[in-house]
C-alpha cells in the first residue's frame, strides 16, 4: 500500500513540462513534501540499463527516420525505461514520497500512435497500456496532467532547441508534431484515467499555470 502521490505531467516537447515539474518540486518541498523526480525518457544506460543508450541511438537518428522503425517496436524500448524505473518509484510512494514524472504512458501512445493510421489508434492505445500495465506492472499515476499550449508556442521553442542542437527526430518534423498533438486530442476523449486537462488556446504566464497545476493539486490532496 502507497503513501505517497504519483504525479505525470505531460503534452509536446516545448509546451513547458519541465518548468512547471521544478516549480511543483519547489512547492511540494516547501509543503514539507519530499519528492522524487523522473524525466522519461532516459537516454543513458547508466540511468536506465539495456534501454537508455538504445533510445539515445533512436532519438539521434542511428536506427533510421521516425518513418523507418515501426511504432510498436519503438514503444517497447520506451517501455522498457519506466520497467526499470518501477522499482524505484513503488520503494519511494511506500516510504511516503511523492513522484513527479515529466511523461509517462500516455507520451507513448501519443507519440508512436500518431505514426499510425487514425483507425489503428484505438487498437494501438490499448495494446500500450496493456503492454505497460498488465505485462510489465508499471504502477499506475495518481492523476495526470496533461498540458496544451497554442501550436505556434510549441513550433517557437522547437525552433530554439534547433539553433542549440537540442531537438531530437521527434522534434524535427513540424508536421509530425502535428499528428502528436492530434493524437493527445484523441486520448484526451478515449482515455479518461485520473487525467486533468489543462488546454490553453492563447499563451499562458509560467506562474499562471503553475497557480492551476497546485490548485487541482490541492483540490484532490489537501
Amino acid at each position: 500500500m502507497r503513501n505517497g502521490k504519483f504525479i505525470v505531467i505531460e503534452g509536446l516537447d516545448g509546451c513547458g513540462k519541465s518548468t512547471q515539474i521544478d516549480l511543483l518540486t519547489t512547492a511540494l518541498k516547501n509543503k514539507g513534501i519530499n519528492t522524487l523526480t523522473i524525466h522519461f525518457p532516459r537516454r543513458s544506460d547508466k540511468e536506465s540499463p539495456l534501454w537508455g543508450d538504445m533510445i539515445k541511438k533512436f532519438l539521434d537518428g542511428y536506427y533510421g527516420s521516425i518513418d523507418t522503425v515501426h511504432p510498436e517496436l519503438v514503444a517497447l524500448l520506451f517501455a522498457g525505461d519506466r520497467f526499470n524505473a518501477a522499482n524505484e518509484i513503488n520503494k519511494n510512494l511506500a516510504m511516503g514520497n511523492w513522484i513527479l514524472c515529466d511523461r509517462y504512458v500516455l507520451s507513448n501512445i501519443a507519440y508512436q500512435g500518431a505514426k499510425l493510421p487514425y483507425e489503428n489508434w484505438s487498437l494501438f492505445a490499448n495494446w500500450i497500456l496493456k503492454a505497460e500495465y498488465e505485462y510489465f506492472k508499471i504502477p499506475k499515476p495518481d492523476l495526470q496532467i496533461i498540458l496544451t499550449m497554442p501550436f505556434h508556442f510549441i513550433e517557437n521553442n522547437l525552433k530554439i532547441r534547433k539553433q542549440n542542437l537540442e531537438e531530437d527526430i521527434h522534434e524535427q518534423s513540424l508536421s509530425f508534431m502535428k499528428n502528436v498533438e492530434k493524437m493527445y486530442d484523441w486520448i484526451k476523449e478515449n482515455i479518461k484515467d485520473d487525467i486533468k486537462l489543462l488546454n490553453y488556446k492563447d499563451v499562458k504566464n509560467i506562474k499562471n499555470i503553475h497557480e492551476e497545476i497546485m490548485e487541482i493539486i490541492n483540490n484532490y490532496y489537501f
